[in-house]
Parts: structure tokens; C-alpha cells; sequence
């Protein structure tokens, strides 16, 4: 991954316990983030993004399902992509559960 892709990646991955206003305090407001996110085309830092926002949103007081449901949406679209076995090791996988389970 190029070097601007990685700085964009760490700047809207906000980290929820730290930063429970999500990517605000690093200067990315969370539209900028999913868009971020987006471009970099990667489904794994777009579901992560978003979950990280839900998250974020949750600890702020703010309604997470929207983010929290297109993230999920994103992990089944991969899942769905997977052989069967890989599927269900990739659902398995705990922080996929996490989101999986709306934490």
C-alpha cells in the first residue's frame, strides 16, 4: 500500500475507547472517513471504518445502526464472495463476530 493510502487508512480508523467522537479529533469528519475508506476500495478498511464509527456514534449518544448496518453488509457481500469454508472462517473471526453481533 502506498505511502498516502496508509495515512489515510490510520486517519479514519478512529479508535473508539480513545476517540469516542470518532475521527473528529483527528480532523476527518466520519463522511470524509467513509469516503476515505471507499476510495481505498479495500472491504476490509471500509467495514472496519464504519464499525469503528458505530462504535464511536454508540459512545457518544448518537444512533450507530445506519454505519452499523452497512458495515455488516459489507462482511456478508466479502462472505458471500468466499468459498464456503473461508466464508466461515471469515465470519468466525472475532472482530467480524463483533460487528456481526452489534457491538
Amino acid at each position: 500500500m502506498r505511502d498516502a493510502a496508509r495515512d489515510d487508512v490510520e486517519r479514519v480508523k478512529p479508535d473508539p475507547e480513545l476517540c469516542p467522537i470518532g475521527c473528529e479529533q483527528r480532523g476527518v469528519a466520519p463522511e470524509r472517513a467513509v469516503a476515505i475508506a471507499d476510495r481505498l476500495g479495500s472491504p476490509l478498511v471500509r467495514w472496519e471504518t464504519r464499525a469503528a464509527l458505530a462504535t464511536a456514534q454508540r459512545a457518544a449518544g448518537e444512533d450507530p445502526e445506519a454505519m452499523l448496518a452497512r458495515s455488516i453488509a459489507i462482511i456478508r457481500e466479502v462472505a458471500a464472495s468466499l468459498s464456503p469454508e473461508r466464508a466461515d472462517a471469515y465470519l468466525a473471526a472475532p472482530a467480524v463476530q463483533a460487528v456481526l453481533d452489534g457491538q
